[in-house]
């Protein structure tokens, strides 16, 4: 809903969890082509095709995707770019339909980390997805955004199931708005609230590692752990009173 909320976090994360302990062949997609940071979230240098294939889509097959994709793991597989800011990439939904279409071919599962910017100007790429997650924090700012970006969803993917996902729960207490007043003002109940823990985010960050991989035992583990397993269709998503026995109270 808004940068900086952690929305690449939540997406690294749910491809670890989903390639390592379901063991389904993800491709994780970065198509924030000049600053994403799903690379380097995993310590690895994005590949040099991915430019290639959204210039000249029709040259996609397997062996150039193969080139272009990094793998990290057994089963999980990068997909990512670092565009020279000088350098202006033609993003469009021709580029990512055949894109898509190999991918579907060679993986069990594709996380598509989207920028605003991107999901409003290929509105198509939403339109093609199964699942649609936005995330935003507690802040005034991310439950307008979230309520906006909500009513989009359902007007380009309506067959879509769209999951609202706060991050960040307790990082800013006196800032944050309550989950009661933050759910009644976008008319969506909250599928999952991750909170806030900045020794393990920055443990993570250092070593290059998802934070479920750092820490898989902490709180934020427990909570995205059976979300991920909704987004790979093999478990319904916990109950609600689970996540808030996550955070250790009530919201």
């Amino acid at each position: 809903a808004r940068g900086g909320v952690g929305a690449t976090s939540v997406s690294v994360n749910s491809a670890w969890l989903i390639a390592t302990e379901l063991e389904q062949r993800v491709a994780l997609v970065d198509l924030d082509l000049h600053f994403g940071t799903v690379a380097l979230s995993l310590d690895v240098e994005p590949g040099r095709g991915f430019i290639d294939a959204i210039e000249t889509p029709n040259r996609i097959d397997g062996l150039f995707l193969e080139r272009a994709v990094v793998r990290v793991g057994k089963n999980l597989f990068v997909l990512g770019s670092e565009s020279k800011l000088s350098q202006a990439p033609h993003l469009s939904a021709a580029a990512i339909d055949p894109l898509l279409t190999r991918l579907k071919t060679d993986f069990d599962c594709i996380v598509f980390d989207v920028p605003r910017s991107v999901a409003l100007a290929i509105p198509e790429l939403v339109g093609l997805s199964q699942t649609v997650v936005v995330v935003s924090d507690l802040s005034l700012a991310g439950m307008r955004d979230t309520l906006r970006l909500a009513e989009f969803v359902r007007n380009v993917a309506p067959k879509a199931k769209l999951l609202i996902v706060v991050n960040g729960a307790g990082q800013s207490k006196k800032g944050e708005i309550g989950i009661e007043e933050f759910e009644q003002h976008i008319e969506t109940e909250l599928s999952l609230i991750l909170p806030s823990d900045l020794s393990i985010a920055a443990k993570s960050a250092g070593q290059g590692r998802p934070l479920v991989a750092v820490a898989p035992k902490s709180k934020y583990s427990a909570g995205l752990r059976p979300f991920s397993r909704e987004l790979a269709g093999v478990a319904p998503s916990a109950k609600k009173a689970l996540w808030r026995r996550v955070l250790g109270g009530n919201g």
